[in-house]
Formats: C-alpha cells, structure tokens, sequence
C-alpha cells in the first residue's frame, strides 16, 4: 500500500494499538469500538496524485518528487510528499494534514512553517502562504530542492520500483530529544516505527504492528516531567483516527503508553482529532443523529485524556467529557 494506492484511500483497515490495561469511562458513558454506522467522506475533485517535471524522464535516470492528496473527513485531508529512492536517497519528504481555504487552495501549518497548496483542473502549485519565510520548504528536502513549485496531475499510478517505500516519516524534537517516526506496508497494514536518539540508557528502535495508515505525530510532555511523550496518530476503518502512544523514562528509554480503547455513546460516527493541549491530549468528533440516514447535529464531543502511571506502564485516563456547539 504504497503511495500509488493513496488515493481515494480514506477508508482504509482500523488503527488498532496494544492495550496494557485501560482507565476511565463507565459503562453508561462508554461502548466497545466497532458499534457505530460507517459514513462515507466524500472524495474531493482535487484528490489524486501530481508529479513534478522529472517524473516523465525518470526512465532516462531523471529524479522526481510527487504529491498525493486524500480526505480524511469533508473538512480535513491529508497530503503525503515522496520522492525518488531507488538510485539515491529521498529528495523530499512531507506528511501533514491540511485545511480548505476555498473550494481550491489547501492551507498546512506543520511547525509553524505555513503552506499553501493551490489546485487546478491538472495543476497542483506549491507556496509559501504569505509573511512565511520562502526558505521553509526548503526544510523538508535536500541537496537544495524544496517543495514550493508546479505539479501536474496523473490518472496512473506512480512507479512502484522508483517510489520511497516510507508511507509516513516524519522527525520531532523536544528537549533534547528526538524521535524519528515511519511507517511501511506490511500485511493488510503498517509497521510503524520510532527511533529515539539522546536517551541515556536505549535508543533502540520500537515498532509495532498497526492495521491502518499513521497519518501524523506530534510530541508533549502531559505528566509535566520534563520528558516527552510521543503520540502517533492513525487513520482507520469507519473515518476513525486512533492513537499509539510512547513515553520516555526519566531519559533512560522509552516504553510504549497504554491507550483505552473506547468510543463515547450516543451520535458517534468518526472522524476524530487529537491535539496536545499543555498536560491533556484532547480528543474531538462531530456528534450525528442516530438512524439509518445520520447528519451532523452542529455538536462536537471532546475527551481529555490525562497520563497516569499504571501498574506496567503509563497510561492514558480519560477526564470529564464536554460537548459545545461547533464553530
């Protein structure tokens, strides 16, 4: 399931993680994973594949870089930047989900570096958004390139023997410390895999077995012990997004967290988010109507998740849950 098969790939297997022992949520507010009516996201007319200018020479050794865009929800989607690695290593590489602008420009905020993603009937251009610093798509290639440029659009897929493998990969620092995060086919999923690099004792890398796709990741420190915690978030079957959690210990090593799994009765059909937000990951969704035909109420559920220390690892305990109007 490399790159060529992202498209239109939204509804893909579910995200499973291992859970060690889970906290939080009684039975009246809870109910098992898998109970909720699957929604179809609507594929937007600008999902597909573009390639730069080297792809159509890349027989003759030319090197290229392509871009894929695929919906998570109506409102979210995600964009997956892979270049050619078969003769040498990747020239560029990006992975970050994207908000609609207007019914044809994508805005990313990845690290406070902002970029506009602008489409056409077959075009595809690539920006700085303005007042962001040109040289910040600089930061995800080498040897020079950057992302910033035109990119046609192709019906076919792209050149298994030529593509990155990496479905995801992405690199966070925190404190001195840095983890390296990537994921692979494997079977019906992904491998995903975290190195760490600074830690005193084990920087071997973990990896674990997902039955999704890992669609992002961001670093906190939510037990506010100075170390970070790692979240990497995968997108599943049904419009779900779940989470794989990892915490370093005392900056010796790092263990995965153990991540209840739940989903909150009453109006849920997906399409979830998470953010860090200080000591809490918060996890949102969009509440529908119950029914054969369900619709958005104009409501969204949120879940703050708290780290707590269990009996073998960290653990993820939910908080009180809210529910507000959406914006």
């Amino acid at each position: 399931m490399r790159i060529q098969t992202w498209i239109y790939s939204a509804l893909i297997a579910s995200a499973s993680v291992l859970v060690w022992g889970c906290g939080g949520g009684t039975e009246a507010d809870t109910e098992p994973l898998g109970t909720s009516t699957e929604l179809k996201v609507k594929i937007p007319w600008f999902a597909g594949n573009y390639v730069s200018e080297g792809y159509a020479e890349r027989n003759n050794g030319s090197d290229w870089v392509a871009v894929n865009v695929y919906s998570v929800d109506d409102s979210l989607y995600h964009i997956s930047i892979r270049s050619r690695a078969d003769l040498k290593k990747p020239t560029c590489t990006f992975d970050a989900d994207a908000r609609m602008l207007n019914d044809s420009t994508l805005a990313v905020n990845d690290e406070g570096r902002n970029i506009h993603f602008f489409f056409s009937a077959e075009k595809l251009q690539i920006e700085p958004a303005p007042g962001t610093d040109p040289s910040a798509l600089f930061y995800y290639c080498s040897g020079g390139a950057g992302l910033a440029g035109a990119y046609r659009r192709i019906s076919e897929a792209l050149d298994p023997k030529q593509i990155d493998p990496r479905e995801f990969q992405k690199v966070l620092r925190m404190n001195d410390i840095s983890f390296e995060i990537s994921s692979v086919e494997e079977g019906v999923g992904q491998k995903l895999s975290v190195k760490p690099f600074g830690l005193q004792a084990d920087n071997r890398e973990i990896s674990v077995e997902v039955d999704g796709k890992v669609s992002g990741a961001e670093t906190g420190d939510l037990d506010q012990d100075g170390y970070p915690e790692l979240f990497v978030y995968v997108d599943g079957e049904g419009n779900t997004r779940d989470v794989v959690g990892f915490s370093v210990n005392k900056g010796r090593s790092l263990s995965q967290i153990a991540i209840p799994q739940m989903k909150m009765k009453g109006g849920y059909q997906g399409f979830d988010e998470y953010t860090v937000e200080g000591p809490l990951l918060v996890r949102r969704y969009p509440l529908y109507t119950e029914g054969s035909a369900p619709e958005r109420t104009g409501m969204v559920r949120q879940i703050p998740y708290r780290l707590k220390n269990g009996d073998a690892s960290k653990m993820l305990v939910p908080d009180k849950v809210t529910e507000y109007p959406e914006k």
